[in-house]
C-alpha cells in the first residue's frame, strides 16, 4: 500500500462522513489510523494463524453475503476474543469494517475460538497434540498433577463377611506458572512518506509468526527441562530408523518412574526437518528385507514391520530453531517420542489469551493523513503480547531421543 492509497482512503472516509448523516461526528484521520491498525492486525493474525486465519476470512465473506443473520450471530458469539480490536474503539472499527467490507473481526474471533478448543495448528506445530490445556486467572503458581499412585494396583479379593481392604495413595504434583512475552515496534509518518508501509506490514506478519513460535517454544522448553533423555542408536545409523524407533517404543511400553510401572505406546514422533524422510520411511515400510545370504548364511527375520503406520510423524521446526545451549547434553538433532493419550504436558494461558497472542495498538490522535503530517513521533504504537506457561505433568508419556 502506497502513501497515495492511504490519502485516497482518508478522502473516502471524509466523503462518507459528509454524505451519511449516521457518520456525523466521526473523524476521517482517526478512521484512517484505525484502518491502518486493522491492516496490521490482519497481517499479524495471518502470521499467527496461518492458513486457518485466511480460511476464516473467506468463510466470513461468504457467510456475510449468504446469511447476514448467521454472520451477526457469529460476531456476537466471538466478542470475548476481540479485545485488541475493541481497544481501538468499537465505533471506529465498526465504521471502518463497514466502509471497507472487511471481515477481520469475524476471522480473528472464529480463529481464536478454534485455537481455544485446541484444533488450530499455529506455527506449523503439532505439539498441541500431546498437551492438556488449562486457563489460569492470575499469576500465582498452580499445581500440575504428575499422577497419583495407589498403594495397591489391583482390587483385593474380599471373603464373604469380612471388611474390604483399606488402601492409600500418593500424589505427585509440580507447579506451573504463566509468564508474559512481549515484542513491539511503531509505525511512523516517515515510514508512510517513504512508502515503507508494505515492508512494515510484512514485519507485522513476522511478528505474528514469532508469537506462534513462542508458544511452541514454551512447550518444547518444558519437555527439554523435564523429560527423560536417552541416547540412540541401538545399532547402525543414528536418527529415527526402524531399529531405533522400535527400541523407543519398547522403552515406552515398560517404564519404571518413581517406583511405579507404566505401559505407554508410541503415538507421535516429533523430528527435526532433516529426519522427516527417514522417520516416514521407517513408519511406512510394510515389509522388511532378510539380512545376509550373499557372503554368509541368511538370517531368518520377520518380514513385517511391527510399527507399520502405528504412529504419526511430525516435522517440528522448533526443534531446529531452538537454542539448546541452556539444556546440558541436548542437541538440535534430538527428537521426541510421545504417547498422546497420556497428555504428558500441561499448557496454560492467562484468561483472555486462550485463543492466542494479542496485538495491542495505540493510534495517535494528532495525525493528518491528508497532508501526511503529524506532531507525534509515533503514528501507531504496537506490541504483541502473550501469557503462557507449560510443564511436563506425566514423565511416563514422552522421552527425548538423543543422537549424540
Amino acid at each position: 500500500m502506497k502513501k497515495d492509497q492511504i490519502t485516497a482512503t482518508f478522502h473516502k472516509f471524509r466523503e462518507a462522513i459528509r454524505s451519511r448523516p449516521a457518520l456525523r461526528g466521526q473523524d476521517a484521520n482517526q478512521l484512517t489510523g484505525t484502518f491502518l491498525a486493522l491492516a496490521s492486525l490482519k497481517r499479524f493474525h495471518e502470521g499467527f494463524g496461518g492458513q486457518l486465519f485466511k480460511q476464516q476470512l473467506k468463510a466470513g465473506a461468504e457467510l456475510r453475503a449468504t446469511n447476514p443473520e448467521a454472520y451477526a450471530a457469529t460476531l456476537r458469539r466471538v466478542q470475548p476474543y476481540l479485545n485488541d480490536i475493541q481497544d481501538l474503539g468499537q465505533d471506529a472499527v465498526r465504521v471502518v469494517e463497514t466502509l471497507t467490507s472487511t471481515d477481520l473481526s469475524f476471522a480473528i474471533g472464529t480463529t481464536r475460538e478454534i485455537e481455544r478448543d485446541g484444533q488450530a495448528n499455529p506455527f506449523n506445530t503439532n505439539l498441541y497434540t500431546i498437551v492438556r490445556r488449562r486457563t489460569v486467572t492470575d499469576l500465582i503458581p498452580v499445581a500440575t498433577s504428575n499422577g497419583v499412585d495407589l498403594e495397591d494396583p489391583f482390587l483385593a479379593f474380599r471373603k464373604e463377611g469380612t471388611p474390604h481392604k483399606q488402601t492409600s495413595w500418593t500424589g505427585r504434583t509440580g507447579t506451573l506458572s504463566v509468564a508474559n512475552m512481549e515484542l513491539g515496534f511503531e509505525l511512523t509518518m516517515e515510514m508512510l512518506m517513504r512508502d515503507r508501509l508494505g515492508e512494515f506490514l510484512d514485519a507485522q506478519e513476522e511478528l505474528g509468526k514469532a508469537a506462534a513460535r513462542t508458544r511452541a517454544w514454551t512447550i518444547m522448553d518444558a519437555i527439554r527441562r523435564k523429560a527423560e533423555r536417552i541416547t540412540i542408536p541401538v545399532t547402525g545409523p543414528a536418527g529415527p530408523v526402524l531399529a531405533n524407533i522400535t527400541a523407543v517404543d519398547a522403552l515406552l511400553g515398560y517404564r519404571v518412574i518413581h517406583g511405579r510401572e507404566y505401559i505407554r505406546r508410541l503415538t507421535d514422533l516429533y523430528v527435526p526437518g532433516q529426519y522427516r524422510g527417514q522417520a516416514n520411511t521407517a513408519r511406512n515400510t510394510q515389509t522388511l528385507a532378510p539380512q545376509g545370504g550373499a557372503n554368509g548364511p541368511a538370517t531368518q527375520v520377520s518380514t513385517s514391520n511391527p510399527l507399520y503406520q502405528a504412529y504419526e510423524v511430525h516435522a517440528e521446526e522448533i526443534l531446529s530453531r531452538m537454542d539448546v545451549s541452556g539444556y546440558p547434553g541436548h542437541s538440535k538433532t534430538d527428537y521426541i517420542a510421545a504417547d498422546r493419550d497420556a497428555e504428558p504436558v500441561d499448557f496454560a494461558t492467562l484468561q483472555g489469551y486462550e485463543g492466542g497472542a494479542r496485538l495491542f495498538a495505540r493510534v495517535s490522535d494528532v495525525a493528518n493523513f491528508e497532508r501526511m503530517g503529524s506532531f507525534d513521533r509515533h503514528l501507531i504504537e504496537y506490541k504483541a503480547s502473550d501469557w503462557t506457561g507449560a510443564e511436563v505433568r506425566d514423565e511416563s508419556g514422552l522421552v527425548i531421543v538423543g543422537t549424540q
